[in-house]
């Protein structure tokens, strides 16, 4: 998996959900808008994130598993 820049999602970013990804309130689609940057234990970066999808159910993601949507 590529290195992903952390830096490029904030919250109102639509973003695809990417790779072998599972969760059973995962659309089809995998797509659905950041509505929250989590930092990391250390609580130095924002490295997860809280996404909202069509269902209006609201999972956690890495960053290494998004891509930002146009």
């Amino acid at each position: 998996m590529k290195p992903v820049n952390r830096d490029e999602f904030e919250a109102g970013n639509l973003v695809r959900v990417i790779g072998n990804v599972h969760d059973s309130d995962l659309p089809d689609h995998r797509t659905g808008i950041i509505v929250e940057m989590l930092p990391n234990p250390n609580g130095n970066i924002s490295d997860q994130a809280n996404i909202m999808f069509s269902n209006w159910k609201i999972l956690k993601f890495h960053v290494c598993h998004l891509r930002k949507l146009p």
